[in-house]
């Protein structure tokens, strides 16, 4: 009940203007409709006997045209009901969306994406049931009911009584069996949330399960998922089976309780026989809403459970907060200074251990050091997609958590290692971070990152069509755009993600010498497995185990002889070996 209170207060309440008009409508149904059996029980009472056409005519004539009204009536509310439902929906779904762009990293890492998403598919489009289907009929039902009910006390309170007799019995039904089917409700959405996240992501990852021949461990996964969701689903049928089953026995029952007593009523002339068939549509009108509503128990089950599931997204705290009064980062100049930063990921022990480093403006800064020694959390960390453990970042001489984030990441730009493309063309892709740019600067950061020539080559250059992730492109094109996003950006420090990692010897040699003149006054961050390609960074940081072990420029580390020279030297081998074996072939 909290649950709908505060969605009738946060989505409902802004159309109650809509809501209201949609009831009376709803009230005046309910009153013609309950009208119709007085007719039923004057033409049988008075006008049969007597004979009287004239009145029959009119009594037709009104009842054709009540019927009129209020079908009429239906049409409208429930073109007002679906206007409404999608204006809730809509706001659901934008505040979702927003809720999860603004939303920590770290909640991506704990859910599927699969997961995530059919809180925004499956889950709104249940609650959108619950509305139309579930909420609008119930108060129309509720409306009948009540009505019904006044005129069956006022015909005949004793057989009224008698009818109602069975309603406690109907009501238990309802809410023991409306109990289970919220829970096997909810436990289906769950169950269909997981099915929809290992399907999400075997088809992400589909050339790795080609690949290593694991379709049939795929599907493995996936009917274990579908399996329990069938054996939920069997439930649910069996439970709402057993529920129609028994409300429909009860109403029939009560049915034949009503021909018994009234027709003795009939016989001891207490009742008319117009009275007793009005009496008899009367209870058909009152149980078939109250079978209805178990109906639509269902649906409104199922849309509570979804918008429980909603409610938790919305309710899930953002870790990384902007600071009430945040300033903007404007005129950055590049100056960087981490102070003891030591973080780790969730309840995991520490990956970066007391981190000091002091970058000038216009350095470019090289991260070395095996994987999984915290060079990318360094960066994860600047960039204020986690929250410092302890110590702290300064841009400019100022803590990073007193910028606003959206002027914070303004300032930078990034390549990671895989890149990441969305469909659309290759011009929409590059203006990505840059909407505003002119196709000069577009082409203009194209040859700087080397892909200029090989988008020309396509029959629509900047304008192909490139497909979901750039599924079209091959690994080294799809880095070279990512490179020409983050150089269009041109921000102020540039952070590269082993982002020569996709590309041939020529290309990458052919971006290292114009990213060169890119470096000129801005602050650039390097993470590069590839040594060769920051032999002339202003600044080595060798990491290893979450600490900083060495500091330096090429030439002093490899004189220092350590963690730094072991790493050339070992990867310098490696290099001779290739090269050799190349020779021989």
């Amino acid at each position: 009940m909290e649950i709908f209170k505060r969605f009738f207060k946060e989505y409902l309440k802004p159309e109650k203007k809509g809501l209201a008009i949609a009831v009376i409508m709803m009230f005046f149904v309910a009153v013609i409709s309950t009208v119709i059996p007085q007719m039923i029980r004057l033409v049988i009472d008075r006008i049969i006997p007597q004979k009287d056409f004239s009145l029959l005519n009119w009594v037709i004539i009104g009842s054709f045209f009540l019927l009129v009204i209020r079908n009429l009536l239906t049409l409208y509310r429930v073109k007002l009901v679906f206007v409404i439902s999608q204006k809730v929906l809509l706001e659901i779904r934008k505040r979702l969306y927003s809720h999860l762009q603004h939303l920590s990293l770290s909640y991506y890492e704990q859910n599927l994406t699969g997961k995530i998403a059919s809180r925004v598919t499956n889950d709104v489009k249940d609650l959108q049931r619950m509305i139309v289907a579930g909420s609008s009929r119930l108060i129309q039902q509720s409306l009948t009911i009540v009505g019904v009910i006044i005129f069956l006390f006022v015909m005949n309170w004793r057989l009224t009584l008698v009818t109602m007799s069975l309603f406690p019995i109907m009501l238990f039904i309802t809410s023991k069996f409306g109990r289970k089917l919220r829970k096997v409700n909810k436990n289906i959405q769950q169950k269909m949330a997981d099915m929809s996240g290992v399907l999400q992501e075997a088809i992400s990852g589909m050339k790795i399960v080609k690949a290593f021949v694991n379709e049939e461990h795929e599907l493995n996964k996936f009917m274990k998922e579908a399996v329990e969701n069938k054996r939920l689903n069997i439930k649910r049928g069996s439970l709402y089976a057993r529920l129609d089953t028994s409300i429909n026995f009860t109403s029939r029952s009560s049915t034949l309780i009503i021909l018994w007593y009234g027709g003795l009523q009939v016989m001891n002339q207490n009742l008319t026989v117009g009275e007793l068939a009005a009496f008899i549509t009367y209870t058909q009108m009152l149980f078939r809403p109250i079978i209805r509503l178990t109906m639509l128990n269902n649906i409104i089950q199922q849309g509570m459970s979804s918008l429980e599931r909603i409610f938790e997204v919305l309710d899930t705290e953002v870790e990384v907060k902007e600071k009430s009064g945040a300033v903007e980062l404007i005129d950055c100049q590049g100056e960087i200074i981490f102070e003891d930063v030591s973080f780790s990921y969730a309840s995991e022990e520490e990956v970066l251990h007391n981190i000091n480093l002091e970058v000038s403006p216009g350095e470019m800064v090289a991260l070395v050091g095996p994987s999984g020694a915290g060079k990318t959390s360094i960066i994860n960390l600047l960039l204020r997609f986690y929250n410092l453990d302890s110590g702290r970042i300064k841009i400019d001489g100022v803590d990073i958590e007193d910028y606003t984030l959206d002027s914070l990441r303004q300032q930078m730009g990034i390549v990671l290692q895989d890149p990441i493309l969305f469909s659309g063309t290759i011009k929409e892709n590059l203006i990505y971070g840059c909407p505003e740019a002119s196709q000069e600067e577009i082409e203009r950061a194209a040859k700087a990152a080397n892909a200029h020539q090989f988008i020309t080559n396509f029959p629509n250059g900047y304008e192909t069509e490139i497909g979901e992730k750039g599924i079209k492109l091959s690994g080294g094109q799809k880095q070279r755009v990512a490179i020409a996003m983050a150089l269009l950006k041109d921000p102020k420090i540039l952070i590269l993600d082993e982002a020569t990692s996709s590309l041939d010897s020529e290309s990458e040699s052919l971006i290292q010498n114009a990213l060169e003149n890119l470096y000129l006054n801005r602050t650039t961050f390097v993470i590069a497995h590839r040594l060769s390609t920051i032999v002339k960074a202003d600044k080595i940081v060798v990491i290893k185990e979450g600490k900083i072990k060495e500091v330096g420029n090429h030439k002093e580390l490899l004189e220092e002889d350590g963690v730094y020279k072991e790493l050339y030297d070992a990867q310098f081998k490696k290099e001779t070996l290739y090269l050799d074996a190349d020779q021989v072939s």
